[in-house]
């Protein structure tokens, strides 16, 4: 019994100093030791910050909500469908980086969840919402995004 308990611990122990390796905890590690897509699918990848620059947005969980196509007059036209049961998501880090992986090829667009509603992200510069299209075995780098929202207005206080 004692042994068992020994060798547990040992294990344990080992576990422990794998997953702790470098400063970076291995939750949140954004590079993939494998491709973060395959011969099916694609990745994204951002760092999101507030819209002043002024600090990274974490711990909010980004989806990417699809773009369903419009017929009748509106035909061409696209409206955003997104049930955050099966949609792609992906949480940011302490930097504000995330990264989507084997996202399946189709055009989404960039949202996140506010204590009322989903809500798309637009981009600071164009004030219009953040449109991807994903294609296999590609990795889309969206850079530095700003949200224009403040905290305040959808995160938790601690």
């Amino acid at each position: 019994m004692k042994i068992r308990f020994l060798i547990l611990m040992f294990l344990f122990s080992l576990l422990l100093m794998s997953c702790s390796s470098g400063n970076i905890p291995f939750l949140v590690r954004t590079t993939p030791t494998s491709p973060p897509f395959s011969s099916e699918s694609g990745a994204i990848q951002a760092k999101f910050h507030y819209w002043n620059g002024d600090r990274p947005v974490r711990g909010q969980l980004f989806y990417l909500a699809e773009l369903l196509p419009v017929e009748g007059e509106l035909t061409g036209g696209f409206v955003p469908a997104l049930d955050t049961t099966v949609a792609p998501r992906a949480e940011s880090n302490e930097l504000g980086e995330v990264l989507f992986t084997m996202v399946p090829p189709g055009r989404y667009a960039l949202a996140f969840m506010t204590p009322i509603g989903p809500i798309l992200v637009n981009d600071e510069k164009t004030n219009k919402e953040i449109l991807i299209d994903v294609e296999v075995e590609k990795l889309i780098d969206l850079g530095y995004v700003g949200l224009v929202l403040e905290p305040d207005q959808f995160e938790v206080p601690d």
